[in-house]
């Protein structure tokens, strides 16, 4: 093993400072202080134990909504959005989730490239849980809103039915 002492490394001009090659693992010291690896550096959450339902076969706001600001605009928000019981009224209905962004208090607005989520159900009006994850890059220093908005096909398209609890977490991640 082979010890290298500098106070400083620097990259030249227009290049990529690498850190080890395939199959490196590149560690610092337990004490040392690290930065820009994806460090998380807040943790919000919000619950809605309230049941939520639409008729709407455009999206609505599930009135769930967390809420934090980045340090800084490279950062990203990785988001959860899990538990309470989405029900739809028969199988030729589906309830869809898809979730939407305020940035600075501006008007939300649906996330590019999210994967909605569709459950069809049987003639008893079962459904499921959510469980959606998705990591997003706002961008920016000011406050960001997320809130899971849903829509439907029929009537009383649930996002969560009584007795049953929905959870979104924000987390900010170091970019």
């Amino acid at each position: 093993m082979s010890a290298l002492n500098v106070n400083a490394i620097d990259k030249e001009s227009g290049s990529t400072l690498t850190l080890g090659g395939s199959g490196t693992t590149v560690q610092p010291h337990a004490s040392a202080t690290v930065s820009g690896f994806g460090k998380i550096l807040q943790v919000v959450s919000a619950t809605l134990d309230t049941e939520t339902r639409t008729t709407s076969t455009s999206f609505v706001t599930s009135g769930l909504t967390a809420t934090l600001t980045p340090a800084s605009t490279s950062n990203k928000v990785l988001i959860f959005c899990n538990g309470g019981s989405m029900l739809t009224g028969s199988w030729s209905e589906s309830t869809t989730t898809a979730l939407y962004s305020s940035i600075g208090g501006a008007t939300a607005a649906e996330i590019d490239v999210f994967e909605k989520m569709v459950f069809g159900t049987s003639a008893t009006g079962e459904g499921g849980a959510h469980s959606i994850s998705y990591l997003y890059s706002p961008n920016t220093t000011s406050s960001v809103a997320i809130t899971p908005y849903f829509k439907g096909g029929g009537a009383n398209q649930y996002f969560t039915e009584a007795g049953f609890t929905v959870s979104l977490i924000l987390m900010e991640i170091e970019g």
